[in-house]
């Protein structure tokens, strides 16, 4: 197998790595584009945690949104491969999409709620049905 030798900018880029490790939040994050199965290597100093999405700068597309499959210790990383790790950009922070999303079916549900209620008052009016009625029902 030919592996490309490190040119040196690699090879400085990899010992600030481990430079960089002594940093306690420092840490390499793998993740998946897509669910390809197919796994690439970041590095970041940000908390993150397994499940969470992270925009990378993909070579293959620029920005891509991903999902973080594993967080490993600096000291468990290969330094001496013929690549360079890549930042993760930035962590997608989706609490307020969450909220609205959460916000918004509460809103749905009682606007249905009411539109029944209404709807159950109205036929029973139109039929001129006694409440009694709808409780034997």
């Amino acid at each position: 197998m030919y592996v490309e030798a490190l040119s040196l900018e690699e090879k400085e880029m990899n010992v600030v790595n481990v430079l960089l490790s002594k940093n306690e939040l420092f840490k390499f994050i793998v993740v998946e584009f897509n669910r390809n199965e197919t796994r690439y290597t970041y590095k970041s100093t940000e908390v993150i945690e397994v499940g969470d999405k992270v925009i990378v700068d993909s070579p293959m597309g620029g920005l891509k949104i991903v999902t973080v499959m594993e967080v490993v210790d600096p000291m468990e990383i290969d330094h001496d491969v013929a690549y360079s790790f890549k930042w993760i950009v930035q962590v997608v922070d989706t609490s307020a999409y969450e909220a609205n999303k959460e916000l918004e079916a509460y809103i749905n549900k009682a606007v249905n709620k009411a539109k029944n209620k209404q709807l159950v008052d109205s036929v029973m009016k139109d039929l001129n049905l006694p409440k009694a009625l709808l409780k034997r029902l």
